[in-house]
């Protein structure tokens, strides 16, 4: 089922009969025998490499229309109230230690994603939101096509070295360490911090990725 931590037992047996086989075909008729038996078995793999060359061209049809609906830019929106820049800027300069963003993870991502999800529900939109501690998820389900995934997730950073001391509430001096508040969606993580950002700004960050995918669900029809 394609695990690369097979059972035992597996592959033992594969082993076994692979090595009795080619002993018999020795056995039977020399090395022309297996040779031969190499070429007719080889043949039938040849019709599923085929086939799997059709679904790799899909495949890559489909993230050349991901990579375009991600490019695509969304009219710009205020991300944020008069002050919340500054707790913003404050907030990445101080570089957070976790339970600083395990709260904001907890707090207002969470609260973000329910405000998104109970608005996608009034739409009759299908969606729920996972995760623990310091991972969060909101899953949009649009049936046989590919869902929608905003997920935000605490990723451990070195401080840089002008980090500033002055918050000893945000700041872990312990050690040399930091906590980023990351974006990750069905394709990955896409490298940005939101720590420090508004209940608003995160929903709208959420609304431009959640453009884009249903651009990218238009492109792939």
């Amino acid at each position: 089922h394609g695990r690369n931590d097979t059972p035992v037992w597996q592959r033992i047996y594969w082993a076994v009969s692979i090595g009795l086989v080619s002993a018999i075909l020795l056995t039977a008729g020399g090395l022309n025998a297996l040779q031969t038996m190499t070429i007719a078995s080889a043949l039938p793999f040849a019709v599923i490499l085929l086939l799997a060359l059709v679904g790799l061209i899909k495949a890559l049809r489909v993230e050349a229309h991901k990579k375009a609906s991600l490019a695509m830019n969304s009219h710009p929106q205020p991300s944020d109230t008069d002050g919340g820049w500054k707790q913003r800027l404050s907030t990445i300069i101080q570089c957070p230690n976790e339970a600083t963003a395990n709260k904001f993870v907890a707090v207002t991502a969470r609260s973000a994603m329910e405000s998104v999800s109970a608005e996608l529900a009034l739409n009759q939109v299908e969606s729920k939101i996972v995760g623990d501690v310091n991972k969060l998820t909101l899953h949009v389900d649009h049936g046989p096509e590919h869902s929608f995934v905003y997920g935000v997730k605490c990723a451990k950073h070195q401080q840089p070295n002008f980090t500033s001391e002055q918050d000893e509430t945000n700041v872990d001096n312990s050690n040399e360490d930091y906590y980023r508040v990351e974006v990750h969606l069905a394709e990955g993580g896409q490298d940005y911090d939101i720590m420090g950002w508004s209940k608003q700004a995160v929903i709208n960050d959420m609304i431009d990725h959640y453009q884009k995918h249903l651009h990218f669900l238009h492109l792939v029809r």
